[in-house]
């Protein structure tokens, strides 16, 4: 059993999370009602990929409850779905600065940690550490 951890925004209403091997997961219907996407169950779901969706057993005060959840990808698949205006935000930034910058320098960093990286060399030492990190996790799930 997974314990749910609730996130609440007063525009967006609550959404319940879990972590999943070190991994936040995102209860699928809660990020839908946050959109503004129709809720179908699993139909909701069938365009994102297996490994960034499931049903995932939650320890919820009236028992044992199975809800839907994805993962950040999934998250990020169901944001770019949603006509929303915010979440039409959200899109413009990735699509138009974020990807934009990990295209042209590799990396996406905000100018205050770009500043920090430059004048303290320990933080650029640390964000290599956690890329490295990364990169052999994803070798170790491929």
């Amino acid at each position: 059993m997974n314990d749910l951890q609730v996130f609440s925004n007063p525009e967006f209403g609550q959404v319940r999370t879990v972590t999943l091997k070190g991994e936040p997961w995102f209860v699928a219907k809660d990020v839908c009602d946050a959109l503004d996407i129709t809720w179908s169950g699993s139909k909701t779901l069938a365009r994102i990929r297996d490994k960034h969706k499931g049903v995932v057993n939650f320890t919820t005060p009236g028992g044992s409850q199975e809800l839907w959840c994805v993962s950040e990808p999934g998250l990020y698949k169901l944001i770019m779905r949603s006509s929303k205006e915010e979440a039409e935000r959200f899109q413009d930034w990735v699509t138009e600065e974020v990807i934009p910058s990990i295209r042209k320098h590799g990396a996406y960093m905000t100018p205050a940690k770009l500043e920090e990286a430059l004048l303290n060399p320990d933080t650029l030492i640390q964000l290599a550490q956690n890329l490295k990190a990364e990169q052999e996790r994803s070798q170790k799930l491929e």
